[in-house]
């Protein structure tokens, strides 16, 4: 059972085909971006692995029942530059940590996440910034 399944108000019974692209294509055309908000409904991962060119501040959505999803992303930024890591609960548009947190930090932040949290997203910026 994957881990939306468990959830009662989650009605995706309907298939709607789009045109896909990546990140660099898009940085390509249009430049780099200075924010980039990445909210796909579970392929976050999929659109970071699209990037190699790293985005100054950005944000992905999170969501306790995929949190290998969100390590990845995590990962995938780390990769690319020395990110710093904030978080901010669904709707509550503040905060949760005090201050910018390393990715070790962040990570053990994720692992904790509760479903009693809610999902929610997490921000990135360089280090340099």
């Amino acid at each position: 059972m994957d881990a939306f399944s468990r959830i009662e108000s989650s009605p995706f019974d309907e298939e709607v085909s789009v045109s896909v692209t990546t990140l660099d294509a898009i940085i390509a055309e249009h430049g780099l971006p200075a924010f980039c908000k990445i909210d796909v409904e579970g392929f976050e991962d999929k659109v970071l692995g699209g990037l190699s060119t790293p985005i100054p501040v950005l944000s992905f959505e999170a969501f306790p029942l995929e949190v290998d999803r969100s390590l990845v992303c995590v990962d995938a930024l780390m990769a690319l530059g020395d990110y710093r890591f904030r978080t901010v609960r669904a709707e509550q548009f503040r905060w949760v940590e005090s201050d910018w947190v390393d990715a070790d930090t962040i990570r053990k932040r994720l692992q904790g996440w509760t479903m009693d949290e809610g999902s929610g997203d997490v921000y990135a910026r360089l280090h340099s910034m």
